[in-house]
């Protein structure tokens, strides 16, 4: 198990770095960030924003995203890591 000495050490920190500079660039709108294992929750987070036309209004926690085009293989990625898991 890695020690972490700072909290910008952690794997959590360089996931919401990455995204951060992805809204930051435009690559991304937006995004919602939820990180746990369990029970326990490490990390919950919102950035960017939900429209950007006509005027940007900012993404919150209960910003719906459409993930059709992405849901076979989000749904088969954590199938895998659960199997994988067990």
């Amino acid at each position: 198990m890695k020690i972490y000495h700072h909290a910008t050490d952690t794997p959590q920190h360089a996931c919401v770095t990455l995204l951060r500079e992805a809204v930051e660039r435009g690559v991304i709108p937006s995004c919602a960030i939820a990180v746990g294992r369990g029970e326990e929750t490490y990390l919950t987070t919102v950035m960017g924003s939900k429209t950007t036309q006509p005027t940007p209004l900012p993404a919150d926690r209960d910003t719906l995203y459409d993930m059709a085009s992405l849901s076979k293989v989000m749904a088969t990625t954590m199938i895998a890591l659960r199997l994988i898991e067990e």
